[in-house]
């Protein structure tokens, strides 16, 4: 007697669907079902053998998702096993519940990595565009810290919007500026990920849309008033330490610290009393020229050595961020104003004390101001009077 039953499923009374009532067929039950003629017959919960007219088999996955049928071929029987047949239903059905299309593991010929080797590698890709040593390190160690813990073990096309939203959402109210952060370079790696068709792309508005409101804060960089300035500068020459002369050349400038810090002789043109920097050291990719009012040319004129960085350490190698940060802390108490924060009382003093129109304040910062027609027309740096402004700033600090 059939151990088995049948409920016809198409009109043509050949074809059937079979079933056991609470089992599953084994291997040499699923071999048995040839003799049975054409037909379609389940083996097990949404694994189906198609015996066509000539007696071939083959499998065929069906499966629910989103209120659809969603039919898969597996391969022909007994190329592909019984065995094989049932791990690749639950690879499929595990796919469609994670939101995923699982035909994307199976026409990728290429090993998938997980979410911490495309990490590492898209860091790598992309370390020698950065400038900044710092967030280098930086980049890399926010995703060892808050992700890699969680998901870094995942093939990324196993990463889902469900479980960034829950690694997210364990520091997106304490630490929200490191969450961003974190949110951002995530978005990174899976975007890196989809290129390269290792994965859907994720949406991070999906993502942010499973997580509470954050009231955004502007956070800006601690800076000294404008009128303290020529106050706290005459300290900077009291002795003849590099870090001092470093930090007052910073000042001077109006530069930023990283392109003091990484200042060559070889940029300085001391007949032209000008700092030309190459637009790979700059943070907006472009050269820049810097006047040098006399104040600047006289801490160079102090300078011993003329050859290689101007202000090296006392190995020989650029001072550290965190070099004028403790020396800053050191003069003024731990609740210094940053070294960054000087070009924003440069900005104020010439807002100020000055009618400086705004753009050659912005060309003297090194900023990209106007529309993208207003940078496409401009052809001048306001050399001329920049030079001055920088003048004046030095004779209002150098009081």
């Amino acid at each position: 007697m059939d151990p088995f039953r049948f409920n016809i499923i198409h009109t043509n009374p050949k074809i059937y669907v079979g079933y056991s009532v609470g089992q599953v067929l084994t291997d040499r039950e699923v071999r048995a079902l040839k003799t049975k003629g054409p037909g379609m017959y389940r083996v097990a919960p949404g694994l189906y053998l198609v015996v066509d007219r000539n007696l071939n088999e083959r499998w065929t996955g069906r499966l629910q998702a989103d209120g659809r049928r969603h039919d898969y071929g597996f391969g022909s029987f007994p190329k592909v096993s019984l065995k094989q047949a049932k791990e690749k239903v639950e690879d499929f059905r595990r796919a469609l519940r994670d939101g995923r299309d699982p035909l994307i593991q199976v026409v990728s010929t290429i090993k998938i990595p997980t979410f911490r080797e495309a990490a590492i590698m898209v860091w790598e890709e992309r370390k020698p565009s950065w400038k900044d040593g710092k967030h280098i390190d930086q980049w890399i160690n926010t995703l060892e810290h808050y992700v890699f813990p969680t998901i870094g073990n995942f093939r990324v096309d196993q990463v889902s919007h469900q479980l960034i939203t829950n690694l997210l959402a364990e520091i997106w109210l304490n630490i929200p500026e490191t969450a961003r952060r974190t949110s951002q370079r995530i978005k990174t790696v899976m975007d890196w990920c989809a290129a390269r068709q290792y994965a859907l792309p994720i949406s991070m508005d999906v993502v942010r849309a499973g997580l509470p409101k954050v009231k955004q804060q502007t956070k800006h960089f601690k800076s000294m008033p404008w009128q303290d300035v020529p106050n706290f500068i005459p300290q900077l020459f009291e002795d003849k330490k590099l870090a001092k002369l470093a930090l007052a050349f910073t000042i001077l400038t109006a530069a930023r610290s990283g392109e003091v810090r990484n200042m060559t002789w070889g940029e300085i043109d001391l007949e032209g009393r000008l700092w030309r920097v190459d637009g790979s050291r700059m943070k907006m990719g472009r050269d820049h020229a810097v006047p040098l009012s006399g104040a600047a040319m006289s801490i160079l004129e102090r300078l011993a050595v003329r050859d290689g960085l101007a202000f090296p350490n006392s190995k020989g190698k650029p001072f550290s961020d965190m070099t004028l940060t403790m020396l800053m802390r050191r003069m003024l108490g731990k609740d210094a104003p940053t070294v960054h924060g000087f070009r924003s009382s440069f900005t104020d003093w010439t807002a100020e004390e000055t009618d400086t129109p705004r753009e050659v304040v912005d060309a003297s910062l090194a900023h990209r101001t106007g529309n993208k027609v207003d940078v496409a027309y401009r052809r001048t740096d306001f050399m001329k009077k920049r030079r001055q402004l920088m003048e004046d700033w030095a004779k209002f600090l150098m009081v």
